[in-house]
């Protein structure tokens, strides 16, 4: 598990979620903070979306999880 709670700008964000993701295990969760923050959002959501990674949201956290390479 990760949990990612940096520098709110969006390049910052994805920056951040791709690092993770390069070393995150199959199953491995990534927990995000400041969901609520518009730059996070965005980028959060195009991050997994672009990775087929289900969201688990919760108002200021939200989670997802790789499934597969």
């Amino acid at each position: 598990m990760a949990f990612i709670d940096g520098d709110h700008s969006y390049d910052c964000v994805k920056h951040d979620a791709e690092m993770v993701y390069a070393i995150l295990s199959i199953n491995g969760v990534i927990a995000f903070h400041d969901y609520d923050h518009p730059d996070v959002k965005r980028a959060v959501d195009e991050f997994c979306d672009s990775k087929n990674l289900k969201l688990i949201q919760d108002s200021q956290f939200v989670t997802c999880t790789k499934l597969s390479k």
